[in-house]
């Protein structure tokens, strides 16, 4: 018989901590393999549901688009009663739940009304005034503003701000000298602080003033304007009532501009010719900017959406600008 050898301990250790290395390796590898395997899973995951939301999107342009259409055939009004004003209750589609909401945008102020093919508009400059008075902030923002919306390089108003004023700050920049495409354009202005632009928003929209023919003013669509723009129609209207008005647009709101007019009168007696200070060519009861809004949750993605669409007079539709968040910085829940 061979007698057994038997290695030394020191020996034993070695292999059993060699034994352990591996095995602590393999399971490395093994949770790196796993890990690594979710990651891909849910960016694939991610992707999907990302393209099944923007189909979501397109398809409520298309449905937005489809409504506006059939609401001009309709009628030659558009008011809160429409069917693209209606309020939609959540939708529970394939994979995930959408809102939808429509909103009409000649309600408020367009901040590129007060310049027009590089023309100030000085009708314009008066009810942006008046505005930013009537919501408690200094009119003398206008100026900044229509610098920064004209084409020169010239100070306009008392307190106009251009290339020399933004020249200095930190970092500096110039201004745009061109039409905005977004409200938040005016937190690069001088002066409109955060806390200007809380107060304005909601009041104002930047809307495309180039037509065919002569560039003209975007109208106000009486029957969705708010209370602090509708007291900067005139300087008379600052101080007048207006809150029998404002519960009709509440009900359906005004078939034509003189029924608007004349429920002005009758509300103030005690203001003769109180329409009358009133440029009835700014109003309309008819609105050709829309915004469409859209929410979708399709775990683990949300996505929010919105879409300003235009209506001609010949009732055809199309997209003028889509982009993700909120149509203002502000962020607002549409539910």
């Amino acid at each position: 018989m061979i007698p057994r050898v038997r290695p030394p301990a020191d020996q034993r250790g070695v292999a059993l901590i060699t034994v352990l290395l591996i095995v602590a390796i393999c399971s490395l590898l093994a949770t790196q393999l796993i890990s690594e395997q979710q990651i891909q899973f849910r960016r694939t995951l991610n992707q999907l549901q990302g393209d099944r939301a923007f189909h979501y999107v397109l398809s409520t342009e298309e449905w937005g688009r489809e409504i506006l259409i059939r609401d001009a055939a309709a009628n030659s009004v558009d008011n809160i009663k429409d069917d693209w004003a209606l309020v939609l209750p959540p939708m529970v589609v394939d994979g995930g739940v959408m809102l939808l909401v429509a909103e009409e945008m000649h309600g408020r102020f367009n901040i590129n009304n007060l310049v027009i093919n590089g023309v100030v508009d000085h009708n314009q400059v008066v009810i942006f005034q008046w505005l930013l008075q009537n919501l408690d902030l200094n009119p003398s923002l206008v100026w900044p503003l229509v610098d920064w919306l004209d084409k020169d390089d010239q100070l306009i108003g008392p307190s106009g701000a251009e290339d020399d004023a933004y020249n200095q700050l930190t970092p500096p920049y110039r201004p745009a000298n061109q039409p905005m495409t977004n409200p938040d354009e005016l937190s690069a202005v001088q002066g409109f602080t955060p806390q200007v632009l809380a107060e304005l928003m909601g009041h104002v929209v930047a809307l495309p003033v180039l037509s065919t023919g002569t560039p003209t003013a975007t109208l106000l669509n009486v029957n969705f304007m708010t209370e602090p723009l509708m007291k900067s129609l005139s300087v008379k209207m600052a101080s007048a009532s207006v809150a029998t008005v404002l519960q009709e647009l509440e009900i359906g709101g005004y078939t034509a501009v003189s029924d608007f007019l004349t429920a002005i009168d009758d509300e103030n007696p005690g203001v003769p010719g109180l329409s009358a200070t009133i440029d009835q060519t700014l109003l309309g009861v008819q609105s050709e900017y829309f915004i469409l809004h859209y929410q979708g949750s399709f775990e683990p993605i949300v996505l929010k959406n919105h879409t300003i669409m235009h209506r001609d007079v010949d009732a055809k539709v199309r997209i003028i600008h889509r982009a993700q968040g909120d149509y203002y910085n502000v962020a607002t829940a549409i539910y």
